[in-house]
């Protein structure tokens, strides 16, 4: 029996194999015949093959990578609950034979989570309007959470937990850290091992969510994050009836509760507003430097999904009253390479899209604008030059092989592969340099240059030779793929040769010049024209454009209305000058300020108490010496406010010998993201905080505080050094750090105050030398908000008339290398009751 059994069996297989032996001789022939598919099997297929096996067989459970471990508890009925709209969201899809559900449609269920043996009662629910979210099961699916106790997880009140192959396994989460490296609002990712109900569940992404800790933490004042509404799927290329999407608002209910957070979000719908009719230039709108520089990152990166309508997210800047981008959902870097399907335009660079406004809405405004032009070739040309993406790669290299094979394990992905993003840098670094840039004809008769642009960088035409003696200067923007009819005016067209060279440069870079060459034609083609231009307003001020320089006029000014000083420019004060604000006037100024008083003739800024100063993004160092700001307000405009009446934004800045008295504002000084030195100033009579500093770095120095309504020097998420500060009646805080603040003074002495020396939000403040008097609490330290944590205080040669110190459980207070544990409970609220 078993004889036969042997005997059929290879009769069967060797039927098989002679059916089999055409089918491969085909599939032989066919890859023998096709260089592509014989490279693909030879250099892709097989080595994926060997690769997969080797990975398959030589991971086992003792090689898992330490991760940080997240219990997640749901009880049985909420999550009874939980399968049960899964499940009808299912049978919806198939019912319905549409692709995807609105995220709003999921309902939250209560649950518990331990994080470092702390636990946390949350709010969850299944995160995703994609079935791959939800399809497999919840072991599998993706959960967004809140935070609901006062306590937060990783500094986080709002987080998402996602199988990391749903956001590209690590090219998901090299987008996130290297955008947010380069300093942009990105949503941290961490690699977590998750147990669900007791039951270990494999490595998830913990990704923040969109909430005032994720502005926060990226270094930024709290401010709305926008989005646009779902009507901005194209609908035969219609939004809607206005044919431009409209903005929605992450936290509506917050927000509209919050009366500082809502008039930021009306601030932001009525600049977009006043966008979408022309009322503003997208300068005005959007920081265009920063658009670019995350557009150039998201060619790179291949992540262009990020930026499609549905995926944008922005963050409306209190202070800079501009739309900033936020990075986020690169989508697959992979199926770019492979030719696999994506959605039509996602493989396609910034400059290949940039017109399709029902796609791609902001782009269709910043590529009107000539800064962001130049800026974004700026950074394409920087990046393809250097090596801090390849460096950035290198780094991660180490995690990418340890925790790779666990990954591949769970869902058979393939193994993450560098050269997608170091070969496309390669690609976009040859657009500086190939000779295909343009496509130009002459036609004599009608005497017209017709030209189109083939690279997907803009640029500028500077100059049409005609005749080794004749040369006509352009000067003309030629925006990616796109088509003029430029005019030639140059005498008789008979004069001409036959032949023609244009010469040309990357925009806004001049040592890319290249000349194309081509031939006269008689015939005439029709093809649009299209040239963009802006001149700034010169009714006050006095514009050099040769050396870049703008002042006032006269040296006594009286300001009535707004003035904007644009970008680029050194924006200079003689000595003597005085400037009135009045009538809600402020000064908006995106260039360097060089104030420079002397003591015989300083300069004057005054106010009728409703106007102050911006001075925002610019490169330039500013500089104050021996000027005197007096009754000013911080400007406003409508539903934009800002807190300081004198605010530097992103830039660097030296005060020294001003003042600052009778201000009407929250701050009378604040300096945001950017380094400075304030020397030998006065503040008196301010109406809250006298200085206030948020994610800078910089000195202050001899100098005097009096008369605060609140803090005399308040200090967020900076390194402040600081060194002969006197303070003298001020109302709340003398000296307060925090928010992860590093504060380190010496000779500094306070005169009656509620606090003397605040840390808070672990913060430290290391003090030498210090007097306190008349403070009810001489030394404070603890904790305010629940996403960081407790603070430090040290202090020798420390003298007071007073020892009611608060120090917080879990705070430290060092006094003369002693060291005071907190024990007190609930200090901000201990304090602030009584107050």
């Amino acid at each position: 029996m078993n004889k036969r059994v042997k005997k059929y069996s290879f009769i069967v297989l060797c039927i098989i194999i002679v059916l089999a032996l055409p089918f491969l001789y085909i599939i032989v022939k066919n890859i023998q015949n096709d260089l592509p598919l014989r490279e693909y099997v030879k250099e892709s297929l097989l080595r994926r093959v060997k690769t997969d096996i080797h990975r398959l067989f030589t991971f086992t459970g003792k090689d898992k990578l330490k991760l940080p471990e997240l219990f997640l508890e749901i009880d049985e009925k909420a999550f009874a609950e939980l399968d049960s709209l899964r499940s009808s969201k299912l049978e919806l899809l198939n019912h319905q034979g549409i692709a995807h559900n609105e995220q709003s449609q999921w309902d939250y269920v209560n649950a518990t989570l331990v994080v470092n043996d702390t636990l946390h009662a949350i709010k969850i629910r299944i995160r995703g309007d994609m079935p791959s979210n939800y399809n497999r099961g919840l072991e599998n699916s993706s959960y967004r959470f809140n935070v609901e106790s006062k306590t937060s997880v990783f500094g986080k009140k709002k987080l998402s937990m996602v199988r990391p192959f749903l956001e590209n396994n690590f090219y998901g989460y090299l987008f996130s850290h290297f955008f947010e490296k380069e300093g942009f609002i990105s949503n941290d990712i961490l690699f977590i091992r998750l147990y669900l109900n007791g039951k270990e569940n494999g490595i998830y992404f913990l990704q923040e969510g969109f909430s005032k800790e994720l502005v926060e933490s990226s270094e930024y004042r709290e401010g709305v994050i926008v989005r646009f509404k779902n009507d901005c799927e194209d609908n035969n290329g219609t939004y809607n009836s206005t044919g431009v999407p409209e903005l929605d608002v992450y936290s509506e209910g917050k927000t509209l509760k919050d009366s500082s957070l809502s008039k930021n979000y009306n601030r932001a719908l009525f600049k977009f507003e006043a966008l979408k009719s022309g009322k503003l230039g997208p300068e005005q709108c959007f920081n265009t430097k920063k658009f670019a520089n995350y557009f150039a990152l998201c060619d790179f990166f291949l992540a262009h999904h990020s930026y499609v309508c549905h995926n944008v997210k922005m963050y409306f800047n209190p202070i800079n009253d501009k739309f900033e981008p936020i990075a986020w959902d690169p989508s697959n870097f992979v199926r770019y390479k492979i030719k696999l399907h994506v959605q039509p335009g996602y493989t396609n660079y910034s400059g290949e899209i940039y017109y399709k406004k029902e796609s791609y809405p902001i782009h269709n405004y910043l590529y009107r604008d000539t800064n962001f032009l130049k800026e974004f070739n700026r950074y394409i040309y920087l990046y393809s030059h250097n090596d801090s993406i390849r460096n950035f790669l290198q780094e991660h290299y180490e995690l990418i092989e340890a925790i790779d094979p666990e990954l591949y394990r769970d869902r058979f992905q393939e193994k993450f592969n560098s050269s997608l993003i170091l070969d496309n840098i390669k690609s976009i670094k040859n657009w500086f340099t190939t000779d295909n840039r343009l496509i130009a004809k002459i036609y004599r008769n009608e005497k017209i240059l017709v030209v189109k642009s083939v690279n997907p960088l803009p640029i500028l035409l500077t100059a049409l030779k005609l005749d080794p003696e004749i040369t006509v200067t352009i000067n003309k923007l030629l925006l990616p793929y796109s088509s003029d009819t430029i005019p030639i005016d140059s005498g008789d067209p008979d004069t001409w040769g036959r032949k023609f060279s244009l010469s040309s440069v990357i925009y806004g870079m001049d040592s890319t010049k290249m000349k194309y060459k081509g031939v006269v034609f008689e015939k005439k083609d029709n093809i649009n024209s299209v040239l963009i231009s802006e001149i700034p307003d010169t009714t006050i001020l006095s514009f050099d454009k040769r050396n870049k320089v703008v002042s006032f006029r006269k040296k006594n000014t009286a300001v009535q209305k707004s003035l904007y000083i644009p970008p680029g420019y050194r924006f200079i004060i003689l000595p003597g000058s005085s400037i009135m604000l009045t009538n809600h006037a402020n000064i908006i100024c995106e260039s360097g300020i060089q104030a420079l008083g002397t003591p015989e003739n300083p300069i004057q800024f005054q106010s009728d108490g409703t106007g102050g100063i911006l001075i925002k993004n610019s490169e330039l160092n500013s500089e104050l010496n021996y000027v005197n700001f007096y009754n000013l307000s911080a400007p406003k405009d409508g539903n934009w406010e800002i807190t300081g009446a004198v605010t530097f934004y992103d830039c660097s800045v030296h005060i020294k010998n001003c003042s600052f008295s009778n201000n009407k504002s929250e701050d009378a000084i604040n300096i945001v993201k950017g380094n400075f030195s304030i020397d030998s100033c006065n503040f008196s009579n301010i109406l809250s905080d006298a200085i206030d500093i948020d994610y800078g770095k910089g000195t202050l120095a001899n100098s005097v505080i009096s008369n605060t309504g609140n803090d005399g020097v308040d200090i967020s998420s900076a390194r402040v050094t600081i060194s002969n500060l006197q303070l003298k009646n001020i109302g709340d805080k003398g000296l307060s750090g925090g928010e992860k603040a590093i504060v380190n003074a010496s000779n500094v002495s306070i005169d009656k105050s509620l606090i003397g020396i605040a840390s808070k939000d672990r913060a430290i403040v290391n003090i030498k030398k210090l007097n306190v008097k008349n403070a009810t609490y001489p030394l404070a330290a603890y904790q305010k908000k629940p996403e960081y944590g407790p603070a430090i205080i040290t202090c020798s040669n420390f003298s007071c008339d007073n020892k009611k110190y608060l120090i917080e459980q879990n705070s430290i207070l060092v006094l003369n290398k002693d060291t005071v544990r907190g024990a007190v409970p609930a200090v901000f609220k201990a304090i602030y009751a009584t107050k």
